[in-house]
């Protein structure tokens, strides 16, 4: 992925996302209370004004794709993330993209439609971590991006072994958040808590194996 599409497709989701925001207000008026906060049960717990809600995410979504590849230029491996700068863009537009359309669904519930939030947030983490999975095993060792044990961040061994087992764990638990969201009954755990019953387990394993990766190390 090129800088050059990154930020041209960086900046149409932004104006996508403000003209969502702008529309949704149009609408509902300065005065409403929207949901921006669910528990992990999926309901709703915390609210604010129209205009700070909709606000919220194109400004938070604003913030990291502006200040991620700035903070990038300051760290003690900034030219490891040069190395791997593809990766890099695609994890930065993944989240971008994540948070639009997490954006996107605020919206609709805003707007009135039945959006089923304790279904779609699982979908749209589940595709994250896909994407996620797919370039964590070409991220080169930085300070920003990935599984930052103390083992992986000592060696580089360690950090590639690692990222390339715990780049295929995530898109394994990608699908597997996917399938659960489709498949699961209503009444079932979905939204926030079934989102984190698929990442904590894969996230977990992670550790463990670069723990593992770190003993067995050939120069050990």
């Amino acid at each position: 992925m090129s800088a050059r599409f990154y930020w041209m497709a960086t900046v149409q989701i932004l104006v996508v996302m403000a003209l969502a925001s702008i529309y949704a207000l149009t609408r509902v008026g300065p005065d409403a209370l929207l949901p921006v906060h669910w528990g992990g049960d999926g309901q709703v717990n915390g609210y604010l004004r129209s205009p700070g809600a909709l606000a919220l995410s194109p400004l938070l979504t604003l913030v990291f794709a502006v200040a991620l590849p700035a903070l990038a230029r300051f760290t003690p491996r900034a030219a490891n993330l040069e190395r791997s700068a593809t990766a890099w863009r695609t994890a930065r537009l993944s989240l971008t993209g994540m948070l639009a359309l997490t954006h996107f669904v605020m919206v609709g519930r805003a707007l009135g439609y039945p959006v089923d939030f304790t279904r779609t947030q699982p979908l749209i983490f589940g595709v994250f971590m896909i994407l996620m999975g797919n370039v964590l095993g070409k991220i080169r060792q930085n300070d920003l991006l990935g599984i930052r044990t103390w083992w992986t961040r000592d060696d580089e061994w360690v950090w590639d072994q690692t990222h390339r087992f715990g780049g295929r764990l995530f898109v394994a638990g990608g699908f597997l958040l996917l399938a659960l969201a489709l498949w699961l009954p209503p009444f079932h755990m979905r939204g926030p808590g079934l989102t984190m019953a698929v990442l904590l387990p894969v996230a977990l394993a992670s550790v463990v194996r670069s723990y593992l990766y770190w003993r067995v190390r050939p120069s050990r």
